[in-house]
């Protein structure tokens, strides 16, 4: 499968999931997941990020990680 590597704001991620979290859970929590890791990745091997990705599921409430 070809793969694409985007460049985004936290801001855009954060939108992104939460639009996803609107969609039905068994339709998108593996994209979810797959966007919520790579952006932990990302925020935890970089020193001046302070950014906060959230992730919305169906029926649950905002699940937020910080670095």
């Amino acid at each position: 499968m070809n793969e694409l590597k985007l460049q985004l704001t936290v801001a855009e991620v954060n939108k992104i999931i939460e639009a996803l979290g609107h969609l039905p859970y068994l339709q998108v929590y593996e994209l979810i997941s797959k966007l919520h890791q790579q952006a932990q990745e990302q925020l935890s091997t970089s020193p001046q990020s302070n950014g906060r990705i959230i992730a919305e599921h169906q029926d649950e409430e905002v699940v937020q990680t910080e670095n």
